[in-house]
């Protein structure tokens, strides 16, 4: 992630002009500044127009039941089309329908309403910017109002939020081997019906706590072969790289910091992003470092945050 400067376009056909935000780090988004945005080629080859980039949000915009893409969510990324990013990445798709960051996340699996996901990319892409999907999985961060069963994570460590009661996440069971293995390959199934449905490319979220996150972090004590803390987020990299082939853009999504005291982070955050970067299976065109946690965020953590970014 990086301060991308550019001119806010002239307003799009039926639609306002965008607003003008503010230039710096706010969490997950970043602004307009007086200069022209220079276009960027990335290692797929794919170009982005300029450097302004929507970051992702979580918009909850999928259906109630079978959580597709709704009306609604298009006609929002249409909004975001016609805002003059050159990138655009959409919020928070799950890959596991039985594991949701909230109700009513879109999820992209076999059972997903194609025509849906592709009305949505295309939505975005319509007025010239490149959009990728952000794949995602919870972990233990999953509510009980999103999903019925126990959540599942890299260990049985629990999760509590500050300032909440214990009923919104329960105690994670520990994941198989098998069922790492089975997470591994719905990311890759995701990542394909997505560029299927019309996307450039996709992000994997390895970062806000969620599931890649938790196998980086401290709560992975396991003994197996995914005790590796980067072993997981390798094996989904190469499989959503695998998935889309050479010539889409494949990103990944890390914390700056995971905020519990047991890391170097940046030692951390630089071995990790190496380790990606020279992986000819994954062949990584944009990272995003990320100052964000559900578990905590302090000012401190958001300067450092934006050493990394810039």
């Amino acid at each position: 992630a990086a301060v991308f400067e550019g001119r806010p376009p002239a307003a799009a056909d039926g639609l306002p002009p965008p607003p003008r935000l503010a230039t710096g780090f706010s969490g997950g988004a970043f602004g307009w500044a007086d200069a022209d945005g220079a276009p960027l080629e990335l290692r797929c080859g794919l170009t982005l127009r300029n450097r302004l980039c929507k970051a992702a949000t979580s918009e909850h915009l999928g259906t109630p039941r079978t959580n597709d893409a709704t009306p609604r969510l298009v006609r929002l990324y249409e909004r975001w089309g016609a805002g003059g990013f050159g990138l655009i990445i959409t919020g928070n798709v799950m890959v596991c329908r039985c594991a949701l960051e909230a109700p009513r996340n879109v999820v992209v699996d076999a059972a997903t309403d194609g025509a849906a996901v592709a009305a949505w990319a295309a939505a975005a892409r319509r007025r010239g910017a490149v959009a990728i999907a952000q794949l995602s999985h919870p972990g233990r961060q999953s509510p009980v109002a999103a999903s019925w069963r126990r959540p599942r994570s890299c260990s049985s460590r629990s999760f509590r939020l500050g300032g909440v009661g214990p009923q919104l996440h329960r105690t994670p069971v520990t994941m198989t081997t098998q069922e790492v293995d089975d997470l591994i390959k719905a990311f890759g199934r995701a990542a394909r019906i997505a560029v299927r449905s019309g996307f450039d490319g996709v992000q994997v979220h390895a970062a806000h706590g969620y599931l890649l996150s938790q196998f980086l972090g401290a709560s992975n004590d396991r003994n197996d072969a995914y005790g590796s803390r980067t072993r997981v987020l390798v094996d989904v990299c190469r499989a959503c790289r695998a998935a889309i082939g050479p010539d889409q853009i494949l990103s990944v999504k890390v914390n700056a910091s995971d905020f519990d005291g047991a890391h170097d982070d940046a030692a951390r955050l630089r071995t990790v992003l190496e380790i990606l970067d020279d992986d000819p299976l994954v062949r990584l065109d944009l990272a995003e470092v990320s100052g964000l946690s559900l578990i905590h965020i302090s000012e401190p953590t958001r300067r450092y945050a934006i050493s990394y970014a810039v």
